[in-house]
């Protein structure tokens, strides 16, 4: 996440999520989706740069739609 405020070395609390800013980006894992939309509006950049896991499910139905699972 990038603050809109370039260069911002601190904490900003938002409800109970609490961002902790070096140098205008923070590392943050599990943003609640109305905080996000917040941040959003208020000029904070949200970038996803860890692909997603798949869920077990996901992960299941691959294995079934290209003949099960390999070790």
């Amino acid at each position: 996440m990038t603050a809109p405020v370039e260069g911002f070395t601190g904490k900003s609390a938002y409800g109970p999520v609490v961002l902790d800013f070096v140098a205008g980006v923070a590392e943050v894992e599990g943003l609640p989706g109305p905080v996000a939309v917040y941040l959003l509006s208020c000029g904070y950049d949200v970038v996803d740069v860890k692909p997603k896991r798949a869920s077990v499910k996901a992960k299941a139905e691959t294995a079934d739609a290209v003949g099960g699972l390999s070790e």
